[in-house]
């Protein structure tokens, strides 16, 4: 179920007419547990502002710049 729905996500993103805006949001659960979540936001042809959820995933520490980056480079090339 999964792959079917990230291939229908994949499909739609190609589709789009506009350009593509990302979000990477990481924040801290009360356990001390880092989460990230990345968000593409996209103006779709009829004119309507779409949200959808990229991946949300477990970052462990350390959470700088470099790391970050790896981890986000890797969830769009997923």
């Amino acid at each position: 179920m999964h792959s079917i729905l990230k291939e229908k996500l994949k499909q739609s993103l190609h589709e789009i007419p506009s350009r593509i805006c990302l979000t990477c949001n990481l924040w801290s659960a009360c356990t001390t547990e880092s989460y990230l979540c990345l968000t593409a936001h996209y103006i779709d042809k009829n004119w309507k502002l779409n949200s959808k959820v990229l991946s949300f995933c477990h970052v462990p520490p350390s959470h700088i710049g470099l790391i970050l980056y790896k981890n986000v480079y890797f969830l769009l090339k997923d």
